[in-house]
């Protein structure tokens, strides 16, 4: 699979640049077959799971509203503080390979509207880090759907 560089970007935090393992992929929603062009998702080993924004969502056609009513939401804590999260199942469109992950639809703060985390991202792939040079993404054996 490609190595990837990192990208750069402006740091609030630090006042200068700093290294983004950033990658493109599509989303696709599997009951409407409705498929995103690329968006870019940081690669965040911190994220207990994936998160999306709601707005990404509500294009790819899920029903927020009848989520809601069946399902209790995941409270997600972060640096953002405390996100209120609907799983459902996307597909991952990355490196002309499809993979079934569950990720988790909230408001995301807009500079990060897609979050690629453990459960869903790095449990079908490996990735090493080697900054600030590069990132790189090996799919695990048995992770395309």
């Amino acid at each position: 699979m490609p190595k990837h560089p990192y990208t750069e970007l402006p740091s609030t935090i630090l006042g200068k640049t700093a290294y983004k393992a950033i990658v493109n992929i599509r989303l696709g929603y599997v009951k409407t077959h409705k498929i995103t062009s690329s968006i870019i998702g940081l690669i965040d080993s911190g994220a207990d799971v994936c998160l999306c924004d709601e707005s990404i969502g509500q294009w790819l056609g899920i029903p927020f509203a009848k989520i809601k009513r069946k399902q209790k939401p995941l409270i997600v804590n972060g640096i953002c503080g405390n996100i209120k999260t609907y799983r459902e199942k996307i597909k991952i469109y990355y490196n002309n390979k499809v993979y079934l992950c569950n990720f988790y639809f909230g408001k995301m703060p807009s500079a990060t509207p897609l979050l690629l985390g453990q459960v869903g991202f790095f449990e079908k792939f490996k990735v090493t880090f080697d900054y600030p040079n590069y990132f790189e993404i090996t799919e695990k054996s048995g992770s395309v759907k």
